[in-house]
């Protein structure tokens, strides 16, 4: 029998990937810098039209669509950085599912908050298969006071595997993460309070 090497993400790299590498190692910034600003602009213009062909260099431009995208060296740093922002802290709970990577754990460790995992359905989400939280579980998983009041503030932090649903997931949450890694990850994590 043949043995074949079967790669786990070939590169997809044109003249156009090669150029820009070449105009941010040429501009003296390695990270954070311009360069990345702009990707950021490009993101959020995005994320707001849907229309890839907005000039993010324009002075207008850079003031619309300034400050509304943070590029980070991870998605785990985003993760930790969006519960912070949230206010995640000792005492609070995370809900996390039980099939995902360490990051969503560990960003929660970080702040100080009990992490619940919840597992996944059995046979995965009934149309696609895929592994999915098992939503029943994650009911369960909230606990509800004699009274009727809700007895600890959580957080549930969902991954999404479909990269052709931002538009639609960003406005799941309060915040969202996405990778720009070979095998997409686009993080929703919820403010709810239960």
């Amino acid at each position: 029998m043949e043995k074949r090497m079967i790669s786990f993400s070939p590169p997809d790299i044109t003249e156009q990937e090669i150029a820009e590498v070449a105009k941010a190692m040429s501009s003296g910034w390695i990270t954070t810098g311009p360069r990345v600003k702009l990707l950021e602009r490009r993101l959020a213009a995005y994320i707001e039209t849907g229309d890839t062909t907005i000039d993010c260099e324009t002075e207008e431009n850079i003031e619309k669509y300034s400050k509304r995208v943070v590029c980070l060296n991870s998605a785990t740093a985003a993760e930790e950085l969006n519960l912070r922002i949230l206010g995640i802290q000792p005492g609070d709970e995370v809900i996390v599912p039980a099939y995902t990577y360490t990051a969503s754990a560990s960003a929660a460790v970080h702040c100080g908050a009990k992490i619940v995992f919840i597992d996944i359905q059995k046979d995965g989400d009934p149309y696609t298969h895929a592994p999915e939280m098992d939503y029943d579980k994650l009911e369960a998983a909230i606990p509800v006071l004699a009274d009727n009041s809700l007895a600890v503030r959580r957080f549930i932090s969902l991954n999404f595997l479909i990269a052709s649903q931002i538009l639609f997931l960003i406005s799941l949450g309060s915040v969202a993460i996405f990778s720009l890694h070979s095998i997409t990850i686009i993080k929703s994590v919820a403010n709810y309070y239960f």
